[in-house]
């Protein structure tokens, strides 16, 4: 059954399912700064909705657009993944709550395209958790965007937890993104796995991750975050820690503002200069070139400013 509605702050739905005597309710959350009208909106619950599988929620729909949005939107409850949930443009996947609604997934990622979720442009992936143990492959996987040809433009990842772990044969990914622009907001990222753990992978395209926390813990190569050069991140109000033999919190290039970078290595690690704002650092530095580093006393009254 699919609703046609228009939509402001929280959307409520009751149907009346006179079969089983009792109402089925969907409750919508919108969030970001953004005002979008959805018309749209397919259900996945364990019983009463639409479908009771996510991908087959995604694949019924064929005529989604920029001025015919979906909204998939998930029942509390875990649902177990074998293979990837691959997203459709358009068409935003929404939750009911992080840590309520779980994409539990033992995904065996051979490349950057086989996560437990794959976003495209034009998603908003919000209020669930993803989580992926995944160990014989090449990769464990959580999020990817990855489309080397074609750039994924505006993509949101919002009120999402990640949870990665296993013994994969190369790495384990929180978020990976190559030639994607992506938001990350109010994320919650721990990677768990025995092999180099990278909670956000930025290959190359635009990051933003804001207010988010993100922790790596075990394994033998730890990177919070790895920046590469090609890419663009920018990273405001966010926890990065990272712990382990060999740890960074920050890896390569950044913009920093107003966060705690904190580990037992580093806390940045760079050829490149970044750029860091009224923040904490807790670990060394080497290699970078710190630019417009900001100090302040307890009363916030600045100290001394690199730059304007």
């Amino acid at each position: 059954m699919r609703l046609n509605i228009g939509l402001l702050g929280l959307l409520f739905i009751a149907l009346i399912n006179s079969a089983v005597a009792h109402n089925k309710v969907v409750v919508v959350p919108l969030g970001g700064d953004e005002f979008k009208p959805l018309k749209n909106i397919v259900t996945v619950a364990k019983a009463n909705g639409d479908f009771t599988n996510i991908q087959a929620a995604i694949d019924s729909i064929s005529n989604a657009s920029a001025t015919n949005p979906y909204v998939v939107v998930i029942g509390p409850g875990q649902y177990d993944v074998a293979t990837t949930i691959v997203a459709k443009e358009y068409v935003d996947i929404t939750g009911s709550g992080q840590g309520t609604t779980i994409i539990s997934g033992s995904v065996r990622a051979r490349g950057f395209d086989s996560p437990a979720v794959f976003l495209v442009a034009n998603v908003r992936l919000s209020n669930l958790s993803v989580h992926n143990t995944s160990s014989g492959s090449s990769y464990s996987l959580g999020i990817s965007v990855f489309n080397p040809s074609n750039f994924q433009d505006n993509i949101t990842i919002e009120n999402v937890t990640v949870r990665v772990g296993g013994a994969p044969i190369n790495s384990s990914r929180g978020v990976y993104v190559e030639e994607g622009s992506v938001l990350i907001r109010n994320a919650d990222v721990l990677i768990e796995g025995t092999t180099p753990n990278y909670g956000i992978r930025a290959y190359s395209g635009d990051i933003r991750i804001v207010d988010s926390r993100i922790e790596v813990n075990s394994g033998t190569v730890n990177r919070a975050v790895y920046s590469a050069a090609a890419s663009s991140t920018v990273i405001d109000h966010s926890d990065l820690i990272a712990s382990g033999t060999d740890a960074r919190a920050l890896y390569s290039k950044a913009t920093v503002k107003y966060s705690t970078l904190t580990s037992t290595g580093l806390s940045i690690e760079s050829i490149h200069s970044v750029k860091v704002h009224w923040s904490t650092l807790v670990g060394g530095v080497s290699g970078a070139t710190i630019e417009c580093a900001y100090s302040a006393d307890d009363n916030g009254n600045e100290l001394s400013a690199a730059c304007d």
